[in-house]
């Protein structure tokens, strides 16, 4: 493992992905998935790929729009809720009917991609 100094770290300026070049950009949900939180059980709605942005040496990092939904402690849809007022807005029944809806993408605030 490499030593570091904790008395004498040095500071970098890195690239930073500018996110409003998105808002406002329409696109599509591509996955729909239960992923588990530290809060419980949660609908996971994801869009199409954005934006590739390719590296060398690294991962390229995949820009995507997301939101998640918190289920009930019974793992269920709660009336009047999140998820029951985006699926009413979006025309859909079930979270998986929302794939391949068309929404717009924006950011929420926390600075993320959201629709």
């Amino acid at each position: 493992m490499e030593n570091i100094n904790l008395e004498n770290m040095e500071r970098i300026d890195v690239p930073r992905i500018d996110k409003t070049q998105y808002v406002g950009q329409k696109t599509k949900i591509a996955k729909v998935e239960i992923v588990d939180t530290k809060f419980g059980k949660a609908v996971e709605v994801v869009s199409e790929t954005l934006e590739i942005i390719e590296r060398l040496e690294k991962d390229d990092i995949v820009i995507v729009a997301s939101k998640l939904f918190s289920l009930s402690d019974e793992s269920k849809i709660v009336v009047d809720g999140k998820l029951d007022k985006f699926l009413t807005q979006n025309d859909c029944k079930q979270p998986k009917d929302l794939i391949g809806k068309e929404v717009e993408v924006f950011l929420n605030e926390k600075n993320y991609l959201t629709f």
